[in-house]
C-alpha cells in the first residue's frame, strides 16, 4: 500500500478513535447509535483495499444524507471518503477528477463543521487535513491545509479543556502530537515546542514523550516529524 494511502487510513482511524474518546463525558456513556461507529470499519477496510467495504460505507453516508441532508456526521465522513477518492484519482494521473472530488470533499466537511462545530466534526476534518498537509507539494495549498487542520485540533482542545486532563493517554497524545507536528511542518518551532513540552510534562514516560524528546533533540526535516500514531492501530493498518 502506498504511504499516502496509509496516512489517510491512519488519520481517519485516529479521527474515529479520538472522537469516541473525547465525546464520552464519562466511562459509563454508550456509543450505541453513533453514526461513526456504524461506518468506520467499512471505511478503514475500504481504504485498505476492500472496494466492497468502501462502497458500503459511502452508501450508508448517502442513505443517511438522503433522509437527513444536514446530518453533520454523515457529511463529514462522506466528505472524508471523497477526499480519499480524490487522492486515488491524483495518484492515477486523473487530475480533473481528483480536483473535483477534493473540492466536493472539502465542501462537505466544511458544511458539517458549520452545521455542528463539535468534536465529532472537527476531529475528522482536522485529522484529514493534517495528514493531507504532509503530502501536498504546492506551498500555498500545503500551508492553508495544515493551518485548517491545526485550527480544528486547537478548537477541540479548547472545547475539551475541562475534561482533557482525564482523557486516556492515546487521546491526549494524538491531539497534542498532531498539533506539534502541524506547527513543526509549518516551520513554527516556537508553537510546535509548546505542544512538545506539554507532551513531555503531561505524558511522561510514554511513547509520545519519547517521540517528542527525539523531535526536540534531533530537529529532523519537516516531512520527517513524527509524534502521532503511537497506538496499537498502526500495526493493524499497516
Amino acid at each position: 500500500m502506498k504511504p499516502k494511502t496509509i496516512s489517510i487510513i491512519l488519520s481517519l482511524l485516529l479521527a474515529s478513535m479520538m472522537s469516541v474518546m473525547l465525546a464520552q463525558k464519562n466511562m459509563g456513556e454508550t456509543t450505541a447509535g453513533r453514526f461513526d461507529m456504524a461506518v468506520r470499519e467499512d471505511f478503514f477496510s475500504g481504504m485498505a483495499g476492500d472496494a466492497a467495504a468502501f462502497t458500503r460505507a459511502m452508501k450508508q453516508c448517502e442513505e443517511r444524507l438522503a433522509a437527513r441532508p444536514r446530518d453533520p456526521e454523515a457529511l463529514v465522513w462522506h466528505g472524508a471518503g471523497l477526499y480519499f477518492q480524490a487522492g486515488r484519482a491524483f495518484m492515477a494521473g486523473d487530475i480533473e477528477t481528483g480536483m473535483r472530488l477534493r473540492d466536493e470533499g472539502v465542501r462537505q466537511m466544511d458544511n458539517a463543521v458549520q452545521l455542528s462545530p463539535t468534536i465529532m466534526t472537527l476531529i475528522p476534518r482536522g485529522a484529514v487535513f493534517l495528514a493531507a498537509g504532509k503530502r501536498i507539494r504546492d506551498p500555498h495549498l500545503r500551508e492553508t491545509t495544515l493551518k485548517q487542520g491545526i485550527a480544528d485540533f486547537e478548537r477541540v482542545l479548547e472545547l475539551d479543556r475541562a475534561d482533557f486532563p482525564g482523557r486516556c493517554q492515546h487521546a491526549r497524545g494524538e491531539l497534542l502530537g498532531g498539533l506539534a507536528e502541524g506547527w513543526y511542518r509549518l516551520g513554527d518551532q516556537e508553537k510546535a515546542g509548546l505542544y512538545l513540552k506539554r507532551i513531555l510534562s503531561e505524558l511522561p514516560e510514554t511513547r509520545y514523550a519519547k517521540a517528542a524528546g527525539l523531535l526536540i533533540e534531533n530537529h529532523p526535516a519537516a516531512d520527517q516529524a513524527s509524534v502521532t500514531c503511537k497506538g496499537c492501530h498502526v500495526a493493524d493498518a499497516q
